[in-house]
């Protein structure tokens, strides 16, 4: 089985690898971690220097996307004995990445969370996880975390005392 998992630096990443490495998997099943760094829209920047700023930042999230693949393979590896792990960094909108690289690599499933940022309360998936889910060429499982950070607490909170 293959198995493509999208990572990013988020608290549902990390749960979502949590769950990766606590299922039974079969001994042949092979992981593929992708991150995908979206565009970033310079036009938006100002001053002569934009171009090397540009570069530098690039370059720094690219560094922090490899650390970050890198340590969730390791940990993989780790959990799921006689797996496979490759990673791939991509550059584009999240969710067209998300699917492409399932194609490219004929993948069996895919592995995401749902952030839920942003969404009305009664939307179960936020943009990405619908749009993978809708455009996806295998069987998508997306996992919602089972707890709230302390920030959505509030947030939510604050919210239904103003009703």
């Amino acid at each position: 089985m293959k198995v493509v998992v999208a990572l990013d630096d988020s608290p549902y990443s990390r749960h979502l690898l949590d769950l990766v490495c606590r299922r039974h998997w079969a001994p042949d099943t092979e992981f593929k971690l992708v991150h995908v760094l979206e565009d970033l829209k310079m036009d938006e920047w100002g001053g002569e220097n934009w171009n090397e700023l540009y570069q530098d930042l690039d370059a720094r999230r690219h560094h922090f996307a490899e650390k970050l693949l890198s340590d969730a393979r390791h940990k993989v590896e780790q959990h799921v004995p006689g797996s496979i792990v490759h990673y791939e960094i991509r550059k584009g909108r999240p969710h067209f990445e998300i699917v492409l690289a399932a194609a490219d690599w004929d993948a069996n499933k895919i592995l995401m969370g749902a952030h839920g940022r942003g969404v009305c309360p009664h939307n179960l998936l936020g943009s990405v996880a619908r749009n993978v889910s809708e455009h996806a060429p295998c069987t998508v499982e997306v996992i919602k975390v089972p707890f709230k950070s302390a920030e959505h607490k509030e947030t939510v909170g604050t919210a239904a005392k103003q009703k």
